[in-house]
């Protein structure tokens, strides 16, 4: 992935702000410090934008363009810019946020400007927007529907356990409930299917897939994860970037002289959360290294789950550096590398 955009001292940035139907462009001249705002329907938004700023006399690949994260209402003019090789950035909504001057008012005008600016000050320490391969797009598609497939057959089996205790049940609501989880069984089972089967087709996936499933406790499903949030390898990644966007990474706690344990921060997708979770359980009962490491913590008293959690991020790490390497996981190579 490209750390920094091509671009010697741009004059011009853009900032985007999207909505369901609408957007507004706000340009920015930095020698002048104006800006020229224009607005638009959603509908072929990324040739509008273009002729727009054909208008203006200003050429589009030479200018920075940024807009804040708005999932699938941003998604397809993000993939139209990137192929009209514009230089984009997508910014966390939180950090356009923190940088409003005055978050007490509130427009699509006034958002786009602030966009623009924050970008132009911000832009050689952020990283350019790339897009996924489309395999990764679909897998990446097909396990939020799972997680939605395991979220409901979660609230079924609460339903039907509690309909059990119920002193005046309903027989015919407890078939049905069992029926749904037959179905909601049958649709993840597929949908788990349809992943393996884009995997194979994509080489540059299956090879990524590969690799990561020979680190230890990576199974199928964590290696999806892992492939939609580095973009099969090809984005820039690390395992402290990947356990802070998880919820994993110890986050500090501090104020003054007082300094409090780290703890995890707990956001982030709780599916994905949970996969790495139930490796860490499976390689604390299975795989050597981490059953040993876990009896040594519990000799010393650390809790369960901060335990476990160490060896989420354990396993980050290992997922990484093998990803990053294109190599499979050698479990003698640090022992090589002490006797070397």
């Amino acid at each position: 992935m490209i750390k920094n955009p091509m671009i010697n001292n741009p004059l011009y940035f853009l900032g985007i702000d999207i909505g369901k139907d609408t957007f507004t462009a706000s340009l920015y001249h930095v020698p002048t410090n104006t800006h020229q705002t224009f607005s638009g329907q959603m509908r072929s938004a990324s040739r509008k934008i273009l002729r727009w700023l054909k208008q203006q006399k200003v050429d589009a690949a030479q200018t920075i363009m940024a807009l804040e994260a708005t999932g699938v209402y941003g998604e397809r003019l993000c993939y139209e810019l990137a192929a009209s090789e514009c230089t984009l950035y997508v910014l966390h909504p939180t950090e356009v946020r923190r940088f409003m001057r005055h978050p007490e008012r509130k427009s699509d005008t006034d958002d786009s400007r602030q966009i623009a600016e924050l970008i132009a000050e911000r832009y050689r320490r952020l990283t350019v927007w790339t897009p996924n391969l489309e395999a990764v797009d679909r897998i990446k598609t097909l396990m939020a529907e799972r997680r939605q497939l395991v979220k409901m057959t979660v609230q079924t089996k609460n339903a039907d356990h509690a309909a059990k205790f119920k002193r005046n049940r309903v027989k015919e609501l407890e078939d049905r409930d069992r029926e749904r989880l037959d179905f909601l069984k049958a649709q993840k089972t597929a949908v788990e299917k349809q992943i393996e089967q884009i995997i194979e087709s994509d080489p540059i996936v299956r090879e990524a897939a590969t690799v990561l499933r020979s680190t230890p406790t990576v199974g199928p499903l964590l290696a999806a994860c892992l492939i939609v949030v580095t973009n099969a390898g090809l984005n820039s990644f690390t395992s402290r970037k990947i356990g802070s966007l998880v919820g994993v990474a110890p986050q500090p706690y501090q104020s003054g002289h007082m300094e409090y344990r780290r703890h995890s921060s707990g956001h982030g997708d709780p599916e994905f959360r949970r996969i790495l979770h139930m490796a860490a359980r499976s390689g604390a009962n299975h795989y050597g290294p981490f059953r040993e490491y876990r009896r040594k913590k519990l000799e010393e008293g650390k809790p369960a789950m901060l335990i476990y959690n160490n060896i989420s991020n354990r396993i980050l790490h290992l997922a990484c550096a093998v990803l990053e390497s294109k190599k499979p996981f050698d479990p003698n190579f640090a022992t090589n590398q002490r006797g070397g």
